[in-house]
């Protein structure tokens, strides 16, 4: 097997650049994030924090099905994209 190397920062650096060029190619508005808790949608909100675009954060499902612990971390990433 060979050896995977996997520098996080120019990882976090290409895919800004591409949701950022993808944004501007299609002229997009506005991006509506479903936020679960979970370490996915943190990612998803970290990185779209750093594209310039109107984001709206919508925290997914409550009703009885997500544990309080993951509301409570779903909170965390849209603080801080609103930086």
């Amino acid at each position: 097997m060979e050896n995977f190397n996997l520098n996080c920062k120019d990882f976090e650096e290409k895919c800004v650049k591409f949701i950022d060029n993808y944004v501007r190619r299609n002229e997009v508005k506005c991006i509506v994030l479903g936020v679960s808790g979970g370490i996915d949608s943190a990612v998803c909100a970290y990185l779209l924090a750093k594209v310039n675009i109107r984001k709206i954060f919508v925290m997914m499902p409550m009703n009885g099905i997500t544990p309080q612990e993951d509301i409570e971390d779903a909170k965390e990433p849209k603080r801080l994209s609103q930086k």
